[in-house]
């Protein structure tokens, strides 16, 4: 598990305990492994331009914000600040897992835009289009590095866009214990990794790769064209990461990744879709 660690936490109890109900091997591990933390940043350190719309939300028709990590900075921002929401603000977001986080902060299930099919920007921006509404103001809500594509989109039908980072993500320096393990990991253990961005993809996978985790990636002559055990199923919850595991692959290789037993499948972004394609994998595995 490579998303934060309090993002982790959840998931991993639970698909511990699951593991633990279907009497799997006790081989079996749920490995918490943070790729990035996240910085929120104070309001002293957000620019006076950011400060000023902030504490004037009115101007607003909307706000988006690019993910949960977002919605939380976001509306512990508004609490720390003592900043007013206008009643009528629509909140634009990616997923029923961001759909929910808002309802949970009091946001109208009817001021809600959410993407029902997908979970980026174009999924958001398709369902934008089928709804009449007049947006001529959004703020966006983000960390410090991301996609503009949606912002884009939107600059181009008019709408005037406004982007404030109030966060950013941190690559993790593996500890020495954590250095430990995957160095001295038995050769023929199995791995499934889920990768939720492509930020973690970059930040994790150079300092794993440097420890040899990933060796048996690589073909050599003698195994072209043999079925041979594959030890890594990387799990991703959009294309774009996946080809971000490839590039960096890659990159660090210089071998074309069809060289490689890369085997990256979509799963869905919600806790319990994860778990479930992991036990399968494990059950299929044997």
């Amino acid at each position: 598990m490579t998303r934060p660690k309090a993002k982790n936490d959840d998931l991993a109890f639970s698909l511990q305990s699951a593991i633990a109900k279907e009497h799997f091997s006790s081989d079996v591990q749920v490995v918490s492994l943070p790729a990035l933390t996240i910085r929120p940043y104070a309001w002293q350190e957000l620019s006076i331009v950011a400060q000023n719309d902030f504490q004037s939300l009115s101007q607003f028709d909307a706000v988006f914000c690019v993910s949960p990590i977002a919605i939380e900075q976001f509306f512990t921002l508004v609490e720390q600040q003592s900043l007013i929401l206008p009643e009528n603000m629509l909140f634009l977001c990616v997923g029923t897992g961001s759909q929910s986080q808002l309802e949970q902060r009091g946001i109208a299930q009817s001021r809600i835009v959410v993407a029902q099919q997908g979970n980026d920007s174009e999924a958001l921006l398709a369902a934008l289009s089928e709804q009449p509404l007049a947006l001529k103001k959004l703020l966006i809500i983000r960390a410090d590095t991301g996609r503009d594509w949606f912002k884009e989109q939107l600059q181009a039908q008019g709408i005037a866009v406004y982007t404030h980072a109030i966060y950013r993500r941190e690559s993790v320096v593996l500890n020495a214990e954590q250095k430990h393990f995957f160095t001295y990991l038995n050769a023929n253990t199995t791995f499934q990794w889920l990768f939720t961005s492509s930020e973690s993809v970059q930040a994790l996978i150079p300092s794993l790769y440097n420890l040899g985790v990933f060796n048996h990636l690589f073909r050599d002559e003698q195994s072209q064209g043999r079925a041979e055990r594959i030890g890594h199923q990387f799990w991703v919850i959009h294309p774009r990461i996946g080809q971000t595991i490839a590039h960096v692959f890659e990159k660090l290789s210089s071998k074309n990744t069809e060289k490689m037993h890369l085997t990256i499948s979509m799963v869905g972004a919600e806790n319990q879709q994860i778990q479930e394609a992991m036990l399968k994998h494990i059950h299929n595995m044997g």
